[in-house]
């Protein structure tokens, strides 16, 4: 390879153009829009309900109820995190597969709980 292979060529002008790269451009688009909103408002409307059951808004016995009610905020979470994988947002896609699986643990913990005046079997 010569120098001049490596320099753009001069014209007339004196004025240098760089190398016709319209053969190597490659537009990017998003196949679908942000999920954030969906999973924003998921994490607002669970939150709200495991805010009031521990604030003792709730009846005391609430526990699997609440637990049934936001375990639908474990498979949205996991639909926006896969949604935002798609649409090549991955810090969205993370947050909301950590939020997913919070979720999925509260559920089970609030499903699984024994009420107050129940005493253990390993006592």
């Amino acid at each position: 390879m010569t120098t001049s292979e490596h320099r753009p060529a001069d014209t007339a002008g004196g004025r240098r153009f760089e190398p016709d790269l319209r053969g190597m451009t490659r537009i990017n688009l998003r196949p679908i829009a942000s999920p954030m909103p969906l999973g924003f408002y998921t994490v607002a409307i669970a939150s709200v309900l495991v805010a009031c059951f521990q604030l003792d808004v709730l009846p005391e016995g609430a526990g699997r109820a609440v637990a049934l009610a936001i375990l639908p905020a474990f498979v949205l979470q996991l639909l926006v995190s896969v949604l935002a994988f798609g649409a090549r947002d991955v810090l969205a896609a993370t947050l909301m597969a950590c939020f997913c699986g919070m979720w999925l643990a509260s559920a089970l913990v609030l499903a699984l709980e024994r009420p107050a005046g129940v005493a253990s079997s390993a006592s």
